[in-house]
């Protein structure tokens, strides 16, 4: 373990990875780890997603500021987050913190979680398929200074995947800057379990439509555009529309439901309603609106999870994030499209039905619609698989013995 006196900042929470990043550092390395927010984050990216009981009731650690401003990337230098960062030992960044980390004259590490790499650096390469004007003029005042930064970063901690590699090539990242070390995405199991009492009234009777129910929690990207390809940001969500018209109509016994939520920060939800509505599954498929039109909190989606037999998350790219790790999580077993080429160098094993074209997806849902038994066995490996590499026993000793190593050797470099 760790000494107590080496303190950690971390910055720029994605999906709250950084949240329990902070927590595990915390709880089981011994660091003083502390987690630096800004006040007009949006919901998925606050600790209240995934802990109910913190919100309006932050720790110590957990630093809330309107850090992101317009005079902050004017003069990024003499900006409010700038001045506390430089109060620690190390810097843990992700999201826009390549923005400030670059000037604030400590080591710091840039834990790359996807769009602040493969999209962020390159606002005018990305203009045409941004989500909206407001947000595209937001990256042409972000972008320059993100792409300086990331290539003023002590270290880029980054995974092999397509996008990644595309971006740092890009920019003209040395080798040598890049991190020889995989560190996944921390999730805290304990906080995910099907035992937590039965189903809510609305949740119940959604429930009882179907015997076989397909949740589908992730952003609606269908176009097959070669720059949302680049980005990673394309997810394929019509191959799964597609390969659950097959099933539906294989297995129209059970009664198959496909469960997805109609949030503002899904780009193509008209285009999915419309291709729904092209193959005739209106009655099969079900549209959840979330409390907050952005998207579901975590805390939210566990009680999705706990009423699904599948989930389907990502049939693009070949990478995962967070849907695959919480529903696995919760024993359900994920339907998804992985590179194996990839996922082999960094896992010795995995328990994700890969399919990515129609016909794979419909097969991988019938075969898992007709023996019960897979689908508890393959729940029950999902779980152990994120305790074995996900979970914060698993990641707080990988994640402090980088933090150690990275500090010895900026002290050897001065």
């Amino acid at each position: 373990m760790t000494g107590t006196a080496m303190r950690v900042a971390l910055y720029g929470n994605v999906a709250n990875g950084l949240f329990q990043t902070a927590r595990a550092l915390r709880e089981i390395a011994g660091i003083d780890a502390h987690l630096f927010l800004d006040a007009r984050d949006g919901p998925t990216t606050r600790p209240e997603s995934d802990d109910p009981s913190l919100a309006d009731a932050y720790p110590d650690w957990i630093h809330l500021g309107r850090y992101v401003t317009p005079s902050s990337l004017a003069m990024p230098w003499a900006s409010r987050l700038v001045r506390e960062l430089r109060e620690f030992d190390l810097l843990l960044i992700s999201g826009f913190g390549p923005v400030f980390a670059q000037f604030t004259g400590r080591p710091w590490c840039f834990y790359t979680s996807g769009g602040d790499l493969t999209v962020t650096p390159f606002p005018l390469r990305f203009w045409r398929v941004g989500p909206s004007l407001k947000a595209r003029l937001g990256l042409l005042a972000i972008g320059p200074w993100q792409r300086r930064g990331v290539r003023r970063a002590t270290e880029i901690w980054t995974q092999p995947f397509p996008p990644f590699r595309t971006a740092l090539g890009r920019l003209r990242i040395d080798a040598r800057q890049i991190a020889d070390v995989y560190l996944p995405i921390a999730l805290d199991v304990n906080a995910f379990s099907r035992d937590d009492g039965p189903p809510s009234p609305q949740l119940a009777a959604l429930r009882a439509r179907t015997d076989f129910l397909v949740l589908h929690p992730s952003r609606l990207v269908l176009g097959d555009d070669p720059l949302l390809r680049e980005t990673g940001e394309w997810k394929a969500n019509d191959r799964l529309i597609r390969g659950f018209a097959r099933f539906a109509a294989a297995r129209p016994q059970l009664r198959p439901l496909l469960v997805m939520p109609d949030r503002s920060e899904s780009p193509d939800v008209a285009p999915a309603k419309a291709l729904i509505a092209e193959l005739g599954l209106e009655r099969s498929v079900c549209w959840l609106t979330p409390p907050d039109a952005r998207g579901f909190k975590r805390s939210e989606l566990k009680d999705l999870y706990a009423i699904a037999d599948v989930v389907a998350d990502d049939f693009g790219i070949g990478w995962f994030g967070a849907v695959v790790l919480e529903a696995l999580a919760m024993r359900v077993p994920v339907v998804s499209y992985v590179d194996e080429t990839i996922m082999s160098q960094l896992y010795p094993w995995h328990p994700i039905c890969v399919a990515r074209d129609p016909a794979e997806i419909c097969a991988a849902l019938e075969r898992l619609a007709d023996d019960p038994r897979e689908r508890r066995r393959l729940g029950a490996g999902g779980r152990a698989w994120v305790r074995e590499f996900h979970s914060h026993e698993a990641l707080a000793g990988r994640f402090a013995a980088e933090v150690e190593r990275v500090l010895r050797d900026a002290a050897g470099r001065h």
